[in-house]
């Protein structure tokens, strides 16, 4: 069966264009049994104690996926891109299609099950790389809490698009904890350009051809301000952020003399991701920051990490309207160089009031800090995410 025979059966208008390079190869997979037989599926289920209900929908998901050519050769697909060759990075992934017939709750427990297959090379990555067997637990333990949450909300133990992205880093060993804060192992890839002078100053300039900011600084589609940035022999010339990550439209000359690269495309990094379970205190901020190092230079001694990086809603430095000035977030923003980045619609529910998307009419605010968010909201004024970054020295 050709890729567009298989979309037009599953009735798919659009296709990645990941699906299209990774089709055949996908295909030749078909009889490497990746799916997870049942005794396999079973034993996970029980030595992890998973509920009944999640057992038997993963049971028959499977069962599904079997008695279907087309939902078999599509599950070869999605694991090949994202687990076996990882041939998505570039891609909005985690709004890839899903079959028009396949229900979207039994679709979602398809996505669990992509995860469960990859359960063993984990395991054989990890102890083959002497890593801590922690990685192991801790990719089980966000599988069970997105699966459980998922159904909490749904009524299936599966997994959204949005957060296969999140799952498929544990299940390829790309992701650790150390102390507070957990780290991905990424490339620097962002459209910032970063430089140092001898001094140790850094400057930050806009390279997105393509942004457009309003007279505030911030992002936005009908912004009058357009950086151009510029390279020459002598020079590199463009627009900068202030101190609160704001743009600011005013040219930026830099000598190539004084200013080198600091952080460049393509230069190791360790993404900072912020896991729901505790304080984040400076401390223990720190404290992980350092540790971090540490576990780099025992079991990853072939990289040279240059920074730390983080895409986070907690980088939206006009959250200083809304916390005292001791806030742990607040601190944490002080220990990075912040950009602001595009408005963030998400973070209102899954961060600020953990719970789905709904009218802002039905959000019951517990706290002064959820109520003063909601009545920013509510007064059509936006919420941002933004980017940062720390250099290691």
């Amino acid at each position: 069966m050709s890729l567009s025979a298989l979309m037009s059966r599953l009735q798919i208008t659009e296709t990645p264009a990941s699906w299209t390079r990774q089709f055949e190869f996908a295909r030749g997979t078909l009889n490497d049994h990746v799916l997870p037989d049942l005794g396999t599926l079973r034993q996970f289920c029980a030595q992890h104690h998973l509920p009944e209900t999640q057992t038997k929908q993963l049971l028959s998901c499977r069962e599904m996926i079997l008695n279907q050519e087309d939902y078999l050769l599509l599950w070869h697909l999605y694991y090949t891109v994202l687990l076996v060759i990882h041939d998505c990075q570039d891609e909005h992934w985690q709004t890839w299609p899903a079959p028009a017939q396949f229900p979207e709750g039994d679709f979602s427990v398809f996505r669990t099950l992509l995860m469960l297959a990859h359960f063993d090379a984990l395991t054989d990555l990890v102890r083959f790389h002497q890593l801590p067997e922690s990685l192991i637990d801790d990719a089980v333990q966000s599988l069970i809490g997105i699966t459980g949450r998922h159904f909490e909300d749904e009524g299936f133990y599966g997994i959204s698009n949005n957060k296969m992205w999140w799952q498929q880093l544990f299940m390829r060993g790309m992701i650790f904890r150390v102390g507070r804060l957990q780290y991905e192992i990424s490339s620097y890839d962002n459209k910032y350009k970063i430089y140092q002078n001898q001094s140790g100053d850094t400057a930050v300039l806009c390279a997105d051809s393509d942004a457009r900011y309003d007279e505030q600084g911030l992002l936005s589609a009908t912004g009058i301000y357009h950086p151009a940035f510029m390279e020459s022999p002598r020079h590199i010339t463009g627009y900068g952020y202030d101190a609160s990550g704001c743009f600011v439209p005013e040219k930026i000359r830099l000598s190539r003399r004084d200013w080198q690269p600091a952080l460049e495309t393509g230069d190791d990094v360790l993404s900072v991701h912020i896991p729901a379970d505790g304080k984040l205190t400076p401390s223990l901020v720190e404290a992980s920051l350092a540790q971090a190092l540490d576990f780099c230079h025992r079991y990853f001694p072939n990289k040279r990490f240059k920074a730390f990086v983080c895409h986070t809603w907690l980088f939206n430095t006009q959250l200083q309207m809304f916390l005292p000035e001791n806030s742990n977030i607040l601190a944490f923003q002080k220990l990075f160089r912040i950009m602001m980045e595009h408005p963030d619609g998400y973070c209102l529910f899954s961060f600020v009031f953990d719970q789905p998307a709904c009218p802002l009419e039905k959000l019951q605010p517990k706290t002064r800090f959820q109520q003063l968010v909601l009545d920013h909201v509510k007064a059509g004024k936006k919420l941002y995410g933004g980017f940062g970054y720390r250099l290691i020295r």
